[in-house]
């Protein structure tokens, strides 16, 4: 059970931060739109912890703490 934080495009690129049922966060990017068709998706990701993710992208700290929460309570372990 992953819960994503946000998904966002902008006719350019699709890019959505996601927390993983490990406790890790991904920051996944893709070309889309008239990119994608000259260029291909290119697919790129980056994986942190919760506290590295919280730390980066601060306006929504406070969600990815809340989904840390859920799937720690789903899991039955507790992330940072």
């Amino acid at each position: 059970m992953s819960i994503t934080i946000f998904h966002t495009e902008n006719g350019s690129t699709e890019s959505w931060l996601q927390v993983n049922d490990d406790g890790t966060v991904t920051y996944y990017e893709e070309n889309s739109g008239l990119k994608m068709s000259r260029r291909g998706i290119e697919p790129r990701s980056r994986v942190m912890t919760g506290e590295e993710a919280k730390a980066d992208w601060t306006p929504y700290a406070s969600d990815i703490t809340q989904a840390l929460a859920a799937i720690a309570f789903k899991n039955g372990r507790w992330f940072n």
